[in-house]
């Protein structure tokens, strides 16, 4: 109110463009408290029904081999009865030589179009037909135990998938690698485990259990730059409910450069926004009210590069050009502005109860400056996502 009214303001248009600038950030921090309140822990439940499982994960070309035989090996080591599918885009022999020792169906995908998710359908289509069928990404190396957490999940027939913490086990190969963990912290723990407690947690496509079923009801996994936040908008737009397990079933590779950094964030941002322009309007009508709210806040989560882009731009035009959007003093601003820093740094404390381990907790100053200088990817990436330029 003070802000708003406070009869601070000069120049109404750099008003605007500021106030939004401030108030993006708070805007987005009391939507991500609301979804904490709603955190619930599900309860653990043992298996009481057989399911038949199926693993799949892909290949391309100049992939590392060794990182294949660490994958397959534990993918192997799952304790619970299931059969493996290799999706080979480049029908390497070296790995069809790797899935024969380990008793993996190695299934030639060469030629398949429509990356990763086209390799999952040609796979579900033609080879596999469990009724439960996890996809890993081939850098992901699955516990033994991955199942036993899972599995009980499905017992309730509206499950059509459940989701699993993404962990990273090459965190300190660089400051890149441990700021972008560092991003995924909040999503893995609070915000997920709130989500799951509104009955809507979304979709990661790098460790996502998925019932058939599911996937059949919406013609199979989507093809998309986003494709596991399309699928599990479609999923979720047939009346499937979701499920959250705040458990490490899985580490991973996080990017541990600057250049793959930014491209994962392109795709993604891209991926998202357009989402958000193209599919959102089609599957509105089918969605809950909370389906509604959550995939137009993720869909507009991108918009926070728009944001830093004018807390840059904004001083300088204030200071040379000397047109100011307020004039205050200092004082008041800050008795107006610090109660707000003070409640957020206590709850981003507070909410570290639910983050998934001990490593975890702390200060996540890496995070915030690399999402900061993260800015322009994100802008980049609404912009295509509103034309449509498409992203390899």
């Amino acid at each position: 109110h003070w802000w708003f009214w406070g009869g601070h303001r000069k120049q109404p248009f750099f008003f605007v463009i500021l106030s939004f600038a401030i108030f993006w950030e708070i805007s987005r921090n009391l939507i991500n408290w609301y979804i904490y309140s709603y955190a619930k822990v599900p309860a653990k439940t043992k298996l009481t029904k057989n399911f038949t499982v199926d693993v799949l994960t892909t290949a391309m070309p100049d992939e590392p081999l060794a990182m294949f035989e660490k994958t397959l090996t534990a993918i192997s080591e799952i304790e619970y009865p299931h059969n493996t599918f290799l999706l080979d885009g480049g029908n390497d022999q070296k790995l069809k030589k790797l899935c024969d020792n380990l008793n993996i169906n190695h299934i030639n995908c060469e030629g398949v179009g429509g990356a990763k998710a086209g390799k999952i359908n040609y796979c579900l289509t033609n080879y596999s037909k469990a009724e439960i069928v996890l996809i890993i990404d081939p850098d992901h190396i699955p516990k033994k135990d991955f199942f036993e957490k899972t599995l009980p999940c499905f017992e309730n027939e509206k499950v059509g998938f459940v989701q699993v913490v993404q962990a990273y086990y090459n965190i300190n190969e660089s400051f890149v690698a441990c700021a972008a963990a560092e991003q995924t912290y909040g999503f893995y723990g609070p915000t997920l485990i709130g989500l799951n407690g509104l009955g809507i947690p979304t979709a990661i496509g790098a460790n996502c259990t998925f019932r058939r079923k599911a996937l059949d009801s919406i013609g199979g996994h989507a093809i998309h730059l986003a494709e596991d936040a399309l699928t599990s908008m479609r999923i979720h737009a047939e009346g499937w409910k979701s499920m959250y397990v705040p458990f490490r079933g899985s580490i991973g590779l996080v990017p541990a450069d600057i250049g793959s950094f930014f491209k994962q964030q392109l795709k993604w941002s891209t991926g998202m926004s357009y989402l958000l322009f193209r599919e959102y309007p089609k599957l509105f009508k089918k969605f809950t009210i909370i389906s509604k709210l959550h995939y137009f806040f993720a869909g507009t989560f991108y918009l926070n590069g728009l944001a830093t882009f004018f807390t840059l731009v904004l001083p300088i035009i204030f200071l040379f050009l000397q047109i100011f959007a307020v004039e205050m003093s200092l004082t008041d601003f800050l008795m107006h502005y610090l109660p707000y820093i003070g409640i957020s740094t206590f709850i981003s404390f507070y909410i570290q109860r639910w983050y998934t381990h001990s490593e975890e907790k702390g200060f996540p100053w890496k995070s915030m400056v690399l999402e900061k200088g993260t800015w322009h990817i994100y802008l980049l990436g609404v912009f295509y996502g509103l034309s449509g330029k498409k992203v390899a």
